[in-house]
């Protein structure tokens, strides 16, 4: 499928915030931990500790939750398939954080590599997993969600007429979309789009009050009466 830069870019910025949001998350809840934690290293925690072979353990037992949350989760899409999908992305994140710190705690790239070269090593991989595999899901989801047509075309130089068509994705040199007859996935180049309308609006969500107490237009004072309205009076 031809892609520009300026694809990837936009898809970057539409990615970047929540990645961004992530991490923001993770260094506010370590710096709140640290907080109350009275800024000890996690090896002075455990050697002040009365039991430090039990508050080790401890300490690290989250960590082995979630690990163990990612391993089910990737066995179980293996095994059952698409139930456990929307759980992947969180799966990779789990794994590729428990492998990375394996790799860099050893001594010898501790003491090699500074720790912004490490924390690079851990984030790029991250962000890529991240990404990619959301963008996966996204992508999977829309195509399993676009069951009914969202837009009428019109191809140029061809004498097919109004095709009934679901967007699933625009770019720069084109439109990626699903066709119904035949259930195909296709690319479709801005040249050869004569026309491409918004079959309907999608509906609004209000939310509970909002639906419970929206008030209806109020009709106009010189509106002309139906019938049935005539009738009444």
């Amino acid at each position: 499928m031809p892609t520009s830069i300026a694809d990837h870019v936009r898809s970057g910025l539409l990615w970047l915030p929540p990645f961004l949001l992530g991490i923001l998350s993770f260094v506010v809840w370590e710096m709140v931990t640290r907080r109350i934690e009275g800024g000890l290293t996690e090896d002075e925690i455990i050697g002040s500790s009365p039991n430090p072979k039990l508050t080790r353990i401890f300490r690290a037992s989250p960590y082995l939750v979630f690990l163990g949350v990612g391993v089910l989760v990737i066995i179980g899409y293996v095994l059952i398939g698409d139930p456990f999908f929307p759980g992947v992305p969180f799966a990779l994140f789990i794994a590729w954080s428990a492998i990375a710190a394996w790799i860099l705690s050893h001594p010898r790239i501790q003491q090699r590599h500074p720790p912004w070269q490490r924390w690079l090593a851990y984030l790029i991989p991250l962000f890529v997993l991240v990404t990619g595999s959301g963008g996966w899901m996204d992508a999977k989801i829309d195509v399993q969600l676009r069951d009914r047509p969202t837009h009428q075309m019109r191809l140029a130089d061809s004498d097919e007429g109004v095709i009934p068509v679901a967007v699933l994705r625009t770019f720069e040199r084109g439109v990626l979309l699903k066709r119904f007859d035949p259930d195909t996935l296709t690319f479709v180049t801005w040249r050869s789009v004569l026309e491409l309308s918004q079959e309907r609006m999608p509906e609004s969500f209000d939310g509970l009050l909002g639906a419970r107490f929206r008030k209806s237009p109020t009709p106009s004072p010189d509106a002309t009466p139906t019938p049935n309205d005539a009738s009444n009076h």
